[in-house]
């Protein structure tokens, strides 16, 4: 979700309304590089897809051991 707040550009949240605080750090990371809240949004837009796609096979039954 796009925020008003200069400094968290992009926030991406849980099912519960929470901020996933490993991508929040990774955010973080990417702002004080210098990059654009739109490159921001891009990563969590593309984040959002990968989660949605882990609950997705998660609700099939298939499970993941470990990821590489």
């Amino acid at each position: 979700m796009e925020t008003v707040d200069r400094y968290e550009p992009c926030r991406l949240v849980d099912a519960d309304g929470a901020a996933v605080a490993p991508v929040a750090v990774f955010f973080q990371e990417l702002l004080a590089a210098g990059k654009a809240a739109a490159t921001i949004r891009s990563y969590g837009m593309d984040l959002l897809r990968w989660w949605r796609f882990l609950h997705a096979v998660r609700c099939r039954g298939i499970g993941f051991v470990h990821l590489q």
